[in-house]
């Protein structure tokens, strides 16, 4: 990310399609902000097979009237279930 992006949006958001095919790990993470800095990777879709989860920068006026929940540091993890290959097909849905 160019340094002029990153200083005007320093945030990124985790933006889910919200029906009926929304994955559980998706949902969990809708709506959810971090410090560009501290956006945890492992985050980054896609996160399973058909993932449509996108990630948006944001400024720190689009979180303050946002309805975003902002997360803190990079040590914050979601209590999200580790899903592997064989559980993907569940969320093929």
């Amino acid at each position: 990310t160019r340094p002029e992006i990153a200083e005007q949006f320093p945030y990124l958001v985790a933006l889910t399609t919200q029906d009926d095919r929304q994955s559980d790990i998706c949902a969990q993470l809708n709506n959810k902000a971090w410090k560009r800095e501290d956006f945890p990777d492992r985050y980054w879709p896609p996160n399973h097979h058909q993932c449509r989860t996108r990630i948006q920068s944001a400024s720190r006026r689009m979180i303050e009237r946002g309805n975003y929940e902002l997360m803190s540091g990079p040590v914050h993890a979601l209590a999200l279930k580790t899903y592997s290959p064989e559980s993907w097909a569940k969320q093929e849905g």
